[in-house]
């Protein structure tokens, strides 16, 4: 059995048909989040002119994700030691699973076991 998987892609500002070589797959950020949308050659010009507005292209875009992280905490605090503090977290996870706490290989750890590590130790 045989089979093809035609995919066919769409303007995303005004539903119009695009071919493959028209296509423009445009990223951008607004206000700490990132969006996402396909567009046109023409609809990229308007863009680029001021002719589409912002509100629209937030109507019309895909959320994809957030850049908030990034901007709130450009680096890691003064006197912070990400390897000391991957040790210490490697510490709690293994003394946790000694006291049958059920924590995963990653992720993070509940207040609960941190705190109950802190009292014992």
């Amino acid at each position: 059995m045989a089979k093809i998987v035609a995919v066919r892609y769409f303007d995303d500002l005004d539903d119009a048909p695009l071919d493959i070589v028209d296509l423009h797959t445009m990223e951008w950020s607004w206000a700490g989040v990132d969006y996402q949308f396909d567009t046109s050659t023409i609809n990229l010009a308007k863009i680029e002119a001021g002719e589409i507005s912002v509100a629209v292209l937030l109507q019309k875009s895909t959320r994809t994700g957030t850049t908030l992280k990034r901007l709130a905490f450009p680096s890691a605090p003064i006197g912070f030691d990400a390897a000391a503090e991957r040790l210490r977290i490697g510490q709690i996870r293994t003394w946790a699973r000694a006291q049958s706490r059920g924590v995963g290989d990653r992720g993070r750890l509940s207040r609960e076991v941190i705190d109950a590590y802190n009292r014992a130790h």
